[in-house]
């Protein structure tokens, strides 16, 4: 199986702005003068503005992969994610604005683009067209910005390995430590094993001193866990010149 590395949706992410400064440098012709306006606004109303939405839309689901910094087992599960991503749209969108790492104000300038996007369904005259393409650029400019901070997640704690040896541990000394009790008070704690039988010193007492070095390890590790302990991010901001 092939892991697909991290950078793969920066990648994808200037492909795509590619494609989106293709039909802003059409706007721009466009708006040069009301003669290009008049020449070229019917393709611009009817293929051009449907790409520019297109476009944005992709980008947005792909600053989620970004930013989420996953890693992929194939192909097709990369595809698969970002198709529901752009599909839902509303998703996307709650991601990057709940997300506190990204400046306010390039949140307000895509929340701005959208409310443009629904609003200009067709340019109809060349101050609309100027608007327009100002927060088409302004959106543009920061893109660039935004994908030079990069977060690693760090696991810490909460790993499979600490699950399963706190609940060896906690299981064993438990055990342990009822059949050390079993064996001085000569009543029989375990239900599947008969431990009154045991001579309380040594045996009884090295059980007992164990069961609690077992049973103490096992509620350090589940405290780690429930603390997450170790757990985070490494964030690198090249904009703020930060490493946190």
């Amino acid at each position: 199986m092939v892991t697909i590395m991290q950078n793969i949706p920066r990648r994808k992410i200037y492909e795509t702005m590619l494609e989106y400064e293709e039909v802003m440098i059409e706007l721009q012709i466009l708006l040069y003068s009301e003669e290009n306006f008049q020449k070229f606004i019917e393709k611009i109303n009817t293929t051009g503005l449907k790409e520019l939405e297109r476009t944005f839309v992709s980008i947005k689901a792909l600053l989620v992969l970004f930013f989420e910094n996953k890693k992929y087992e194939t192909q097709e599960e990369y595809n698969t994610e970002l198709l529901e991503l752009i599909k839902d749209e509303n998703k996307s969108r709650e991601y990057l604005v709940s997300n506190k790492n990204l400046p306010k104000i390039f949140i307000d300038t895509l929340l701005l683009l959208e409310r443009k996007m629904r609003k200009y369904q067709t340019i109809d005259s060349l101050d609309e067209g100027k608007q327009y393409y100002e927060i088409l650029d302004k959106f543009n400019h920061y893109i660039p910005k935004i994908l030079e901070i990069r977060r690693d997640e760090i696991i810490g704690s909460r790993r499979f390995s600490n699950y399963f040896w706190s609940f060896v541990l906690f299981l064993g000394g438990i055990g342990f430590l009822l059949a050390g009790l079993s064996s001085y008070f000569k009543i029989n704690l375990l239900p599947f094993t008969n431990s009154t039988d045991l001579v309380f010193i040594p045996q009884g007492l090295v059980m007992m001193f164990y069961g609690t070095l077992s049973f103490g390890i096992s509620i350090y590790i589940i405290t780690t866990v429930l603390l997450d302990i170790g757990g985070g991010y490494n964030e690198y901001n090249r904009i703020e010149s930060l490493v946190k």
